[in-house]
């Protein structure tokens, strides 16, 4: 079955049907074939399909008056919400809310070479948790919040866990807090083991420290 859009409509009857106005020319800046939908300037409002011929791809963007860079999808097959320039499969400038789960593939079948880790408490002691506020003037397009964060600082979680840090085409660094689970997880083990020592050692002196009053008493008994 042949695939049809319809935009404007529920029933389109061609590959691609329009219900409304619909501009379909050349980009001059860019040489790119566009077909805008709704107005011209897709900074105003509208819907943009725009094809690259030199470099062989696609952009799709919808945007509009108090939308921002709503939803795109540009070459590579990022996809920006909120941005028209995203730097991942998913870029979202905002907050995420959802009622299931991020999931994570971890299937033992997928994994090789697996280690247990090591040093995790030691490691977790030079960590340093900081609060902090986003630089929300020199960086306008991030649309960062203006409330108190809490976190790590990138780069000094790099010098631990790299495998914690991503680095993007730009420089910047972002951090995957799902991933720090494992760590803190095996900090507690390690914890736990010590406690444990601790606690044989002192009921070895506790039972130690018994038997001598018991020889002491018997010695002024004597």
């Amino acid at each position: 079955m042949v695939g049809k859009v319809g935009i404007g409509n529920t029933a389109p009857d061609e590959s691609l049907s329009v219900t409304g106005d619909a501009i379909f020319g050349q980009d001059v800046t860019t040489g790119r074939t566009q077909i805008t939908i709704g107005e011209q300037d897709i900074s105003d409002k509208g819907l943009i399909i725009a094809y690259d011929h030199d470099n062989n791809y696609a952009d799709f963007h919808i945007s509009g008056e108090g939308w921002g860079s709503a939803f795109n999808i540009v070459n590579g097959g990022n996809v920006g919400i909120g941005t028209s320039t995203p730097t991942q499969k998913l870029h979202v400038v905002g907050n995420i809310c959802y009622t299931g789960g991020i999931l994570a593939c971890s299937d033992a079948r997928y994994k090789k070479q697996v280690e247990p880790l090591h040093n995790a408490l030691d490691n977790v002691l030079m960590l340093e948790g900081v609060n902090y506020y986003w630089k929300t003037r020199k960086y306008p397009d991030r649309n960062f919040s203006d409330e108190k964060q809490i976190g790590f600082i990138a780069q000094d979680l790099e010098q631990i866990y790299p495998e914690l840090v991503r680095t993007d085409a730009n420089g910047y660094k972002s951090v995957d807090y799902s991933r720090f689970t494992p760590v803190l997880v095996q900090a507690i083990k390690e914890l736990n083991i010590q406690n444990n020592a601790l606690e044989d050692k002192l009921e070895t002196m506790q039972t130690e420290l018994e038997m001598s009053k018991r020889d002491q008493k018997t010695l002024e008994a004597e």
